[in-house]
């Protein structure tokens, strides 16, 4: 969430992309994330979730990781391919995550278990609304010279504003795979299924005919 906060003010603020342009740029991310969602959730019937979170974490940190990094090499370019980066480990990500918490409830529970997510989820996304204004607040002191007047392009404050929001959200991507790798080991009975288990108990067999 922090990047579609931040990126908008990168985009029109310090490199001088029209609105219009940072939409176009931000739909990129967002098609991508939408056209893996469904793919990656039948996949993770098939190998199970750990490893398309991890793969999908590790994408979204790659993405961020781009977008902090680059520095004076930061172009049109590059802030396209990183947001592609960041949607695609969004979509591999967001459907083996839920099928993974889903998935650990038994059914009984899973009203509880739904409404635990959409809370996690919720204060989430306010931890990302939080976490962009304290450091754009921090970090981001530009000022127009006018009413209505445009912010000054190419603003190094602008783009250390931005970075460091890129950087925040790099460490907590970071963090995140590292959970991704080892909380099935860290909670006792919480080892995924066999693969081969879980694919069969999708498959019907077929009526044989005598």
């Amino acid at each position: 969430m922090l990047v579609y906060l931040t990126t908008p003010f990168l985009l029109d603020y310090y490199m001088g992309t029209t609105t219009r342009g940072a939409g176009m740029i931000l739909v990129v991310a967002l098609g991508t994330t939408v056209l893996f969602l469904v793919p990656s959730g039948i996949a993770a019937d098939f190998v199970g979730t750990r490893v398309l979170e991890s793969a999908g974490i590790f994408l979204i940190a790659v993405g961020l990781a781009i977008l902090a990094f680059a520095g004076s090499r930061l172009t049109m370019t590059t802030v396209v391919i990183a947001m592609a980066i960041f949607g695609l480990g969004g979509g591999i990500f967001a459907s083996p995550n839920y099928s993974a918490a889903m998935g650990s409830v038994p059914r009984p529970s899973l009203g509880v278990a739904g409404g635990i997510y959409g809370t996690a989820t919720t204060m989430a996304t306010f931890f990302a609304f939080a976490l962009t204004d304290a450091v754009l607040g921090r970090w981001g002191d530009v000022k127009g010279s006018s009413a209505g007047a445009r912010l000054a392009l190419l603003n190094p404050a602008m783009h250390s504003a931005a970075r460091h929001v890129f950087v925040a959200g790099f460490i907590v991507a970071v963090l995140g795979f590292i959970v991704c790798l080892l909380k099935y080991r860290s909670i006792p009975g919480m080892e995924p299924a066999p693969v081969a288990d879980k694919a069969l108990r999708r498959v019907r067999p077929l009526p044989t005919e005598d």
